[in-house]
């Protein structure tokens, strides 16, 4: 079987253990166990892997892009790079972290790209006036009790403001900033998972949380 096919037959193989949900899944299999039946070609380990890392690794991409459209072929593509060096994986880290560090580098890319092509069809007078001249930051206040119709339009307006801000930040910021803040992963988790030094990622995370509240602070009205 040619790359190409292996590869196709790979995809289909995990857009179908996508669509089905096993009642049980094995889960006294370790992830090594099944690791070592999927490199010796057992029929149904690749889509037991898929199956059990497929929603943190979905998860972990809807934190770090958004409501990105093309999240279900990055994670497709994530799984892909996997399985392509199954081979030469060294348990040095869980599986899961393993995967979740190719989300990193996956996402990293994307966002790079989707940056360019937003470049490309915005300018800069229309950014501007996108984000607003105020520089007067506006503290957020939490109400207690069902929120009223009004409290739901500024629920909304603010997260597109939160959208729009994380969307200038560069790739390597937005992802430090992401999985520090809204994973919760320490300083050392999130150096491992993108492939830097814990000072790098503490100056990006610091960077970026200054960036964020300049940009959100320009982006509301006054």
């Amino acid at each position: 079987m040619s790359g190409e096919v292996w590869l196709g037959h790979l995809v289909a193989l995990m857009s179908e253990a996508l669509r089905r949900r096993r009642g049980a899944t094995e889960p006294e299999v370790s992830d090594e166990r099944l690791i070592e039946r999927a490199r010796r070609g057992e029929p149904g380990a690749v889509e037991a892997i898929y199956e059990r890392h497929a929603a943190a690794v979905y998860r972990r991409l809807t934190h770090l892009l958004g409501q990105d459209p093309e999240r279900e072929d990055l994670m497709q593509d994530v799984f892909v790079d996997f399985f392509r060096q199954l081979r030469d994986f060294r348990e040095a880290a869980s599986l899961r972290t393993y995967l979740l560090r190719i989300v990193s580098y996956k996402a990293c890319d994307h966002l790079r790209g989707r940056q360019r092509r937003r470049r490309a069809v915005v300018d800069a007078p229309r950014l501007a006036s996108l984000l607003g001249d105020g520089e007067a930051e506006v503290p957020l206040e939490v109400g207690s009790g069902a929120p009223s119709a009004e409290d739901r339009v500024s629920s909304a307006q603010e997260l597109a403001l939160v959208e729009r801000a994380l969307d200038q930040l560069t790739p390597k910021k937005r992802v430090a900033f992401i999985l520090r803040v809204v994973e919760d992963l320490s300083l050392k988790e999130v150096a491992e998972q993108v492939g830097a030094t814990v000072f790098t990622v503490a100056q990006r995370v610091r960077h970026a949380d200054r960036e964020l509240r300049r940009l959100m602070a320009r982006g509301r009205p006054t």
